[in-house]
């Protein structure tokens, strides 16, 4: 489970789902195109992997979720240009980004919780 766990962390769903549109805006059409379904995408993304992540270590969720958090604004100052950075107003494109993929970890914590809780047959 933890290398099904890191593996779909690995696919930088919130960074992604900014890039696509991003680029779709900028330079043209991707072949891949989410249509009108990136925050349906971002929630059920997180949650799969939220329910995922209940077998793996508490510790080891946060340390990927921590440095996937930092990956995804290191990809978003090295892939975003400078002359379209007024498409992310107000935030800019890092701090834009570093939101999305907070709230997309929160998802995945909640989903984590929901997990565990159930498993253990606690009742909220």
């Amino acid at each position: 489970m933890r290398t099904l766990f890191v593996v779909l962390s690995l696919l930088h769903v919130p960074f992604l789902i900014s890039y696509i549109e991003y680029y779709n805006r900028f330079y043209g059409e991707l072949p891949l195109s989410l249509g009108g379904a990136p925050f349906v995408i971002h929630i059920g993304v997180a949650v799969v992997i939220g329910i995922v992540s209940a077998r793996v270590s508490l510790r080891l969720f946060l340390i990927v979720n921590l440095s996937l958090l930092l990956s995804h604004v290191l990809l978003a100052q090295g892939l975003v240009a400078e002359e379209h950075a007024y498409w992310f107003k107000p935030f800019g494109p890092t701090w834009t980004i570093f939101l999305s993929a907070s709230f997309y970890f929160a998802v995945q914590g909640l989903a984590r919780w929901g997990a565990l809780v159930t498993k253990k047959g606690l009742q909220v």
